[in-house]
């Protein structure tokens, strides 16, 4: 027996944004600016450091700087794609 499944529209957990935004180029670099905020509150040194790596676009640093970098910079993309997505229930549960 099949059950019936209600879909519903996938929307963000963030005020303001919407799943449609994720198309838009100007609604993403608002979620991003939101993102890059949060992470500096949490850690201004790492995003700092971010900032850097994205303007220089990762020249002149060894390949080693870049994944410490980006392995330091996954948490805090996890949790905030898992909040946005409403999923941190389900990424806590691993």
């Amino acid at each position: 027996m099949n059950a019936t499944v209600t879909e519903q529209p996938l929307s963000l957990n963030l005020p303001g944004f919407s799943y449609a935004d994720l198309y838009n180029p100007q609604k993403l670099q608002q979620l991003l600016q939101v993102f890059d905020a949060e992470v500096a509150t949490r850690n201004a040194a790492l995003a700092t450091e971010f900032d850097a790596y994205r303007a220089c676009g990762g020249e002149g640093l060894a390949p080693e700087q870049v994944s410490d970098l980006l392995v330091r910079m996954a948490p805090h993309v996890g949790e905030f794609v898992a909040r946005l997505f409403q999923v941190s229930d389900r990424r806590d549960q691993r």
